[in-house]
C-alpha cells in the first residue's frame, strides 16, 4: 500500500476514526496504533510481518526489564539487546 493510492486513503480514514474514538483510553489507543502499524506493514508484504513482530516483542520485553532493573548496568544491557536486535533485523 503506497501513500498515493485510494486504498491508503480508506485505510487512513478508518484508522483515524478508530484512533480518535479510543484516544481517552490509552490501553486501547496503543493497541489500535500497533494493530494499524501491523496491517499497514503487512499490506506491503505479509512475509515480512515476522520481522516487525519479533522487533515489537523484543522491545516490549526489553522495556519491561529496563523498568524493573535496579542497577544501571543491567538497564544498559537490556537496551543494548534491544538495539542490537533491531539493527540486526535492519541489516538482514
Amino acid at each position: 500500500m503506497t501513500f498515493t493510492t485510494q486504498t491508503f486513503l480508506i485505510f487512513f480514514g478508518v484508522f483515524s476514526v478508530i484512533y480518535f474514538l479510543t484516544i481517552n483510553n490509552l490501553r486501547y489507543n496503543n493497541f489500535v496504533t500497533l494493530l494499524g502499524s501491523y496491517i499497514f506493514y503487512g499490506w506491503w508484504d505479509y512475509r515480512f510481518l515476522s520481522l516487525i513482530l519479533i522487533s515489537s516483542l523484543v522491545d516490549f520485553i526489553a522495556g519491561q526489564k529496563i523498568e524493573q532493573a535496579e542497577r544501571k548496568n543491567l538497564r544498559r544491557r537490556w537496551l543494548f539487546i534491544s538495539i542490537f536486535t533491531n539493527l540486526s533485523i535492519l541489516g538482514f
